[in-house]
């Protein structure tokens, strides 16, 4: 199977992914890392279902959390470890510096962003790590995140497009640094974004009053 078929195949799957809220927890916590890049200790939880197999590659999914937030919160929140035991793949739940991402808005009130963390490229040092511990597809590596984490699946999708298969940005839009500097790689998109969200504007403007702006919603879809 192709890269883009495996692409395909796979997120046929997203909406089940975001619908994990509705999974029953599976009791089993994940794990957490450190690794270090850019000169800072960075964290991440990784969760691996029991009796995965170890004869095959299996997907990656990577779950960011809002501003304000950690990985461990999103974790509990989301329960997708419960769907993980079911589907059989690998999903991290990293943390961003200061409880925020450097997601391209530019943000003097978001830490990460008014000092220029590399975020995507720990993102991808993250997953090569997993990588080199675990048989992680690199077909099949998958971005989602709500706010702040929806942004910054942008970011790294436009920044590293041959490294992720896909990316669903939940009520997270594009910052227009982003845009302006938009590739030419193809990546799958599921956009979740509510017409009347108060705090990250569908039509595009001002996010949050001081937290920087994001494009309008259905431009940042047809960039991908």
């Amino acid at each position: 199977m192709n890269r883009g078929a495996k692409r395909l195949a796979g997120w046929v799957g997203a909406g089940v992914l975001v619908s994990a809220l509705a999974v029953p927890g599976c009791g089993v916590p994940s794990r957490e890392h450190e690794t270090v890049h850019g000169g800072e200790e960075r964290s991440w939880h990784l969760y691996v279902p029991p009796g995965l197999p170890a004869d095959r590659a299996v997907p990656l999914v990577v779950v960011l959390h809002g501003g304000g937030g950690n990985g461990r919160q999103l974790e509990r929140f989301l329960e997708f470890d419960a769907l993980a035991d079911r589907e059989g793949f690998l999903v991290v739940y990293p943390d961003g510096l200061d409880r925020g991402w450097n997601d391209g808005r530019g943000s003097g009130s978001v830490e990460s962003q008014r000092a220029g963390v590399d975020d995507a490229g720990f993102l991808i040092a993250m997953i090569d790590e997993i990588a080199a511990r675990h048989r992680v597809d690199p077909d099949r590596v998958y971005v989602t995140g709500i706010s702040n984490g929806g942004f910054m699946s942008h970011a790294l999708a436009n920044r590293f497009p041959s490294r992720i298969a896909a990316i669903a940005p939940i009520v997270g839009g594009m910052a227009p640094a982003v845009a302006a500097g938009f590739g030419s790689g193809a990546v799958a998109v599921l956009i979740l974004q509510g017409t009347d969200d108060p705090l990250v504007p569908y039509s595009g403007g001002t996010v949050a009053r001081d937290r920087g702006a994001c494009i309008d919603t259905v431009a940042a879809a047809k960039l991908w």
